[in-house]
């Protein structure tokens, strides 16, 4: 309830306020009560699958998969996505890896990974894939957050992120 009044007033905020409509229902519930299909659905879901939940019982529900399964994305979205339609989704690394292998299971074919890289010569700490119908050319891709030096960052993450973060 308090993350869907955050949304509305985030909303309220935007020069896009006519544009959004704001839904407060589960994501499963959604899919079997809509008849619509949608060109592109973006998700950060809670991932979290066997880690310590947070004391905090909201941070645990947004963190945690135990509400939103990653199946029930794949499965929702099998069902609301248009013919040519985007999955897009934002996931730890191996939670991405059994996503990226589940979802080719049920017909949905990964076809953009972009590996988050913290640091130069760091592990890949989440990926940003995309998702088709039809299988597609395969697009993979390295961003790398901060170089060397604490708030030093590469020119392409600052094209990227410059409209969201005041401090580009």
């Amino acid at each position: 309830e308090e993350a869907c009044l955050q949304a509305h007033e985030n909303f309220h905020k935007s020069p896009w306020e006519n544009r959004i409509h704001l839904i407060h229902q589960s994501f499963q519930d959604f899919v079997h009560e809509t008849d619509k299909s949608y060109d592109l659905i973006v998700t950060n879901p809670p991932y979290f699958q066997n880690s310590l939940h947070a004391p905090d019982e909201q941070r645990a529900s947004a963190r945690h998969n135990k509400e939103l399964e990653l199946a029930d994305i794949i499965e929702g979205s099998k069902l609301l996505l248009a013919d040519n339609g985007t999955l897009s989704i934002i996931l730890p690394y191996v939670e991405g890896v059994l996503f990226i292998a589940k979802a080719a299971e049920h017909g949905l074919y990964c076809v953009r990974q972009t590996n988050v890289i913290p640091k130069p010569k760091a592990a890949v700490k989440r990926l940003l894939l995309e998702f088709k119908r039809q299988k597609k050319a395969f697009v993979d891709q390295d961003l790398i957050i901060e170089l060397e030096n604490r708030h030093e960052y590469p020119e392409n993450y600052k094209n990227l992120t410059r409209d969201f973060y005041l401090f580009l």
